[in-house]
């Protein structure tokens, strides 16, 4: 069984201080909590992403923070599916307070997504202006970000933006937001962001009012 073998990297390696060595370690408890989460064992689930804050929460690997980073958007993740909102927008929160300010690819991208599902779970409680401005610091955070799973979440925010807005009646606004991804990221190859783009010209050529989808989480 996976979580096994995941038990069994953590008792095999748990102790070493290489830093490739830890990241493994980190990562296995993470695809563990993963794992239970399949299995719908979500309490154990989120403990498992609590002891991976607890234990590498301080470590200056880069690619150990991304691990952190990542247990810590799970974890939101988790509590969003359980209903528990108000837990899940505050461990977004967590994430960009303990991770805003680094410069380390796979972190900023944790930041960009936890924004991104902050906003959206802010759009499924009805609360459209709250969103729209988490939407809104996403662009001014993460706007000239050349690393393309930032770039994807920064094309996601305007999206959503969009869709916030046209749920609060605002058409021509809307309109112009999805006009403004297109021309932002129309040329751009990665197949996520033409994802995205082409969800903005179905919008524009049959705009409705719904809510958007889920980024990935």
């Amino acid at each position: 069984e996976a979580i096994a073998v995941y038990d069994g990297v953590v008792a095999r390696f748990g102790d070493d201080t290489e830093p490739a060595v830890r990241e493994r370690v980190a990562g296995a408890l993470v695809n563990k909590g993963v794992r239970l989460g399949v299995l719908g064992r979500s309490d154990e689930e989120i403990a498992v992403y609590d002891g991976v804050v607890a234990r590498f929460g301080d470590d200056t690997e880069p690619a150990v923070r991304g691990r952190v980073a990542g247990a810590l958007f799970n974890k939101g993740v988790r509590l969003g599916v359980l209903g528990r909102s108000d837990e899940e927008i505050a461990v977004y929160d967590g994430v960009v307070a303990r991770f805003g300010d680094d410069t380390e690819p796979a972190v900023r991208e944790r930041v960009a997504k936890a924004l991104v599902n902050k906003g959206v779970r802010l759009g499924v409680l009805g609360r459209s202006d709250e969103a729209i401005a988490v939407y809104d610091g996403v662009v001014a955070r993460f706007g000239d970000d050349t690393e393309p799973a930032v770039r994807e979440r920064v094309a996601m925010a305007l999206f959503n933006k969009g869709v916030r807005l046209g749920v609060l009646g605002r058409s021509d606004e809307a309109i112009a937001v999805y006009d403004g991804v297109v021309a932002r990221f129309g040329d751009d190859t990665e197949s996520a962001m033409l994802e995205v783009v082409r969800l903005a010209r179905e919008r524009l050529t049959d705009h409705e009012d719904e809510p958007g989808q889920m980024p990935d989480k």
